[in-house]
Protein backbone atom coordinates (compact mmCIF):
# COMPACT_ATOMS: atom_id res chain seq x y z
CA UNK A 1 0.00 0.00 0.00
CA UNK A 2 3.11 2.58 0.78
CA UNK A 3 4.24 2.18 -2.67
CA UNK A 4 1.18 3.46 -4.23
CA UNK A 5 0.40 5.66 -1.68
CA UNK A 6 3.86 7.79 -2.02
CA UNK A 7 3.43 7.66 -6.06
CA UNK A 8 -0.13 9.33 -5.45
CA UNK A 9 1.25 11.81 -3.15
CA UNK A 10 4.64 12.45 -5.38
CA UNK A 11 2.00 12.82 -8.06
CA UNK A 12 -0.60 15.31 -6.72
CA UNK A 13 2.84 17.58 -4.98
CA UNK A 14 3.57 17.84 -8.68
CA UNK A 15 0.11 18.76 -10.28
CA UNK A 16 -0.53 20.98 -7.54
CA UNK A 17 3.00 22.81 -8.61
CA UNK A 18 4.09 21.91 -5.07
CA UNK A 19 7.32 20.34 -7.26
CA UNK A 20 8.81 21.25 -10.02
CA UNK A 21 9.55 18.92 -12.78
CA UNK A 22 12.88 18.42 -11.89
CA UNK A 23 12.38 18.76 -7.77
CA UNK A 24 9.74 15.67 -8.93
CA UNK A 25 11.99 13.47 -10.60
CA UNK A 26 14.46 13.85 -7.46
CA UNK A 27 11.61 13.37 -5.23
CA UNK A 28 10.68 10.04 -6.83
CA UNK A 29 14.21 8.95 -7.26
CA UNK A 30 14.64 9.50 -3.70
CA UNK A 31 11.42 7.76 -2.92
CA UNK A 32 11.87 4.73 -4.48
CA UNK A 33 15.25 4.15 -2.79
CA UNK A 34 13.45 4.83 0.26
CA UNK A 35 10.60 2.21 -0.48
CA UNK A 36 13.26 -0.50 -1.29
CA UNK A 37 14.23 -0.62 2.34
CA UNK A 38 10.78 -0.69 4.01
CA UNK A 39 9.85 -3.92 5.42
CA UNK A 40 6.59 -5.07 4.17
CA UNK A 41 3.96 -6.32 6.36
CA UNK A 42 1.03 -8.56 5.99
CA UNK A 43 -2.40 -7.19 6.54
CA UNK A 44 -2.88 -10.52 8.96
CA UNK A 45 -5.31 -11.04 11.47
CA UNK A 46 -3.43 -9.31 13.92
CA UNK A 47 -3.17 -6.36 12.13
CA UNK A 48 -6.76 -6.38 10.29
CA UNK A 49 -8.10 -6.80 14.29
CA UNK A 50 -6.27 -3.65 15.46
CA UNK A 51 -6.95 -1.55 12.61
CA UNK A 52 -10.47 -2.09 13.39
CA UNK A 53 -9.78 -1.04 17.12
CA UNK A 54 -8.00 2.17 15.30
CA UNK A 55 -10.56 2.82 13.00
CA UNK A 56 -13.31 3.12 15.47
CA UNK A 57 -11.11 4.58 18.28
CA UNK A 58 -9.94 7.75 16.43
CA UNK A 59 -12.45 7.41 13.05
CA UNK A 60 -10.32 6.92 10.82
CA UNK A 61 -10.51 5.36 7.10
CA UNK A 62 -9.81 1.71 7.18
CA UNK A 63 -6.67 2.87 4.68
CA UNK A 64 -5.16 4.83 7.67
CA UNK A 65 -5.94 2.54 10.09
CA UNK A 66 -4.35 -0.23 8.71
CA UNK A 67 -1.52 1.75 7.92
CA UNK A 68 -0.92 2.68 11.62
CA UNK A 69 -1.67 -1.06 12.63
CA UNK A 70 0.77 -1.94 10.68
CA UNK A 71 2.90 0.71 11.80
CA UNK A 72 2.69 -0.46 15.22
CA UNK A 73 3.56 -3.84 13.85
CA UNK A 74 7.04 -2.95 13.22
CA UNK A 75 7.26 0.07 15.56
CA UNK A 76 11.26 -0.07 17.17
CA UNK A 77 12.58 2.19 19.50
CA UNK A 78 13.92 4.76 16.99
CA UNK A 79 10.50 4.45 14.51
CA UNK A 80 8.79 7.55 12.80
CA UNK A 81 5.47 7.27 11.12
CA UNK A 82 5.77 9.90 8.07
CA UNK A 83 2.34 10.90 7.18
CA UNK A 84 0.45 13.75 5.73
CA UNK A 85 -3.27 12.59 6.30
CA UNK A 86 -4.47 14.91 9.19
CA UNK A 87 -6.45 12.33 11.24
CA UNK A 88 -4.07 9.08 10.75
CA UNK A 89 -0.99 11.75 12.39
CA UNK A 90 -3.20 12.60 14.90
CA UNK A 91 -4.61 9.16 15.73
CA UNK A 92 -0.77 8.31 15.58
CA UNK A 93 0.35 11.17 18.06
CA UNK A 94 -2.63 10.30 20.29
CA UNK A 95 -0.92 6.83 21.29
CA UNK A 96 2.32 8.38 21.70
CA UNK A 97 4.25 7.46 18.33
CA UNK A 98 6.87 9.58 16.64
CA UNK A 99 5.35 11.49 13.60
CA UNK A 100 6.71 13.46 10.83
CA UNK A 101 4.27 15.14 8.76
CA UNK A 102 4.94 17.39 6.11
CA UNK A 103 3.99 21.29 7.21
CA UNK A 104 3.50 19.88 10.58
Amino acid sequence: MLVPEASAALARATRTGRLGTESATKARALARSLLDQVVPVDVDGVVADRAWDLASMFILRGYDAVHLASFERVHAGESILVAADGDLVRAARAIGHAVAAPGG
